[in-house]
């Protein structure tokens, strides 16, 4: 058997070095792909969540309340997105906003998130009849004037008759 030279070795070592080093290369790699893996899945996650939080806290709650304003809720949102409007949260409240992201002003006050503004908002009451938009006319024919159904009675003030009573028949 031949000795080895210090320079092979020195060779030898490196080599040793070499795959030591790759071996932890790999290693690094594999916990770097588990990492973005785990990543992805935890970004998916906090995507549904944010979504389900958008779900419920911005869409339910415009849902519910354009049910109560408008016969067509969702023509009616698609035509209040078309005019420069929209909903959106703000510190887990609801608000209108315009187009530039400003709050949509109702004469010189902020629209709150109320049947009453969304109406006020689309239809123009502050303004005389003159300088209303033509839109007015398309929310006019959407909008819920009055959930009155006149279905409840005044009555007459007066009892009704009790039947008289029946007198016993048949055989005694």
């Amino acid at each position: 058997m031949t000795e080895k030279t210090p320079e092979q070795q020195e060779i030898e070592t490196l080599r040793e070095h070499n795959a030591d080093l790759l071996a932890d290369l790999k290693k690094v790699r594999k916990k770097l792909a588990e990492a973005v893996e785990h990543s992805e899945a935890l970004s998916t996650e906090r995507d549904t969540a944010q979504g389900d939080l958008r779900r419920l806290m911005l869409e339910k709650p415009v849902n519910a309340m354009l049910d109560r304003v408008a016969v067509l809720p969702k023509h009616f949102r698609t035509e209040f997105e078309s005019r420069g409007y929209r909903f959106e949260l703000d510190n887990e409240n609801v608000v209108i906003r315009d187009t530039e992201g400003n709050p949509a002003m109702i004469d010189d006050r902020e629209a709150t998130f109320t049947e009453a503004d969304i109406k006020d908002l689309v239809l123009e009451g502050w303004k005389p009849e003159k300088e209303r938009s033509d839109h007015v006319e398309n929310f006019a024919k959407l909008v819920i004037g009055s959930r009155a159904s006149g279905g409840v009675g005044t009555g007459t003030g007066h009892a009704p008759k009790p039947a008289p009573e029946r007198l016993p028949t048949g055989l005694r």
